[in-house]
């Protein structure tokens, strides 16, 4: 008996088939081709799920962009880099199709399971915070080995909390929002501000910080300066014995790994903080884990 671990993301989906022990013995994924419209994306999503399901397929855990309402199995909110999803039924949609439980949860709640269900067998830890830095920045939080959901299934969107009052205005209508100033979009947009940025991605401007580059190097370590002050307030906040930074951004953890522990060494902070040990497959491996833990 195994299950199916699917994550969808704006970009990309990526399936898997695993184990009972969580072990993964078969990968796919398709592009998601966003632009092609709604319909061509849940083609997508279908095709892949085909080529994954088969007789010996117990259940199916997803892991989606957007806001997500557990209980129903909908996406309750998504932003156009998935059309269509807004509003879709995925877990009555999946199991009519293949007759078999479907679980859904938003993407970075399961990288975060994905996560603990590496570090949980070596820390002996029931609770985790796991923060996950790409396009965005969000947050999934682990409290006695289940996911905070929260009353509005808003639990961990960091992302939108002040930072700097009137600061720079986000795109959820309000000003300062940590998004604004911790995450790859606002990395790259603020180090083309200097005078002759020409960044396309955060590998760039990260690489060009370890390169010397004197117009660069304020603004990484303005960059670590608020990544702190963030994990500061989370932990006067939720007061973790663990977090996990994980997301494309954690891939340049031995250039942001020594800014943040100088920034933290004065800050009080004595949560452990660690980095992600699967970044690319977190979310696939919570999708899957999620699927084992409701069987």
């Amino acid at each position: 008996m195994k299950v199916v671990g699917i994550d969808v993301g704006g970009t990309g989906m990526k399936g898997a088939v695993a184990d009972l022990h969580g072990r993964i013995v078969l990968e796919r994924q398709v592009a998601t081709e966003a632009s092609q419209g709604a319909g061509h994306v849940r083609d997508q999503f279908f095709s892949l799920l085909d080529q994954l399901v088969s007789r010996d397929i117990a259940a199916i855990g997803i892991a989606t962009a957007g806001r997500v309402d557990v209980e129903a199995g909908k996406v309750v909110y998504a932003t156009n880099n998935l059309p269509g999803w807004n509003g879709f039924s995925i877990r009555q949609a999946v199991e009519e199709r293949y007759r078999l439980p479907v679980y859904v949860d938003n993407d970075v709640n399961a990288a975060a399971l994905g996560e603990w269900w590496e570090t949980e067998a070596d820390e002996r830890m029931d609770a985790m915070v796991f923060i996950s830095i790409g396009t965005g920045i969000g947050a999934g939080i682990i409290y006695q080995g289940e996911v905070m959901h929260g009353h509005h299934w808003s639990s961990g969107e960091i992302g939108h909390m002040i930072l700097h009052p009137d600061g720079i205005p986000c795109n959820c209508g309000k000003r300062g929002c940590l998004e604004q100033y911790v995450s790859a979009s606002a990395l790259v947009r603020n180090a083309n501000q200097v005078e002759g940025g020409t960044y396309q991605n955060a590998e760039q401007v990260f690489r060009a910080y370890q390169q010397g580059d004197p117009q660069v190097k304020p603004v990484v370590r303005s960059f670590a300066a608020d990544l702190s002050l963030a994990l500061c307030n989370l932990q006067n906040v939720l007061d973790p014995p663990l977090m996990v930074i994980g997301g494309g951004v954690s891939m340049a953890h031995h250039v942001l790994n020594p800014l943040l522990q100088e920034k933290l060494a004065g800050a009080e902070v004595n949560v452990p903080i660690c980095w992600s040990r699967a970044p690319a497959k977190a979310g696939l491996l919570g999708a899957a884990r999620l699927a084992l833990m409701k069987l």
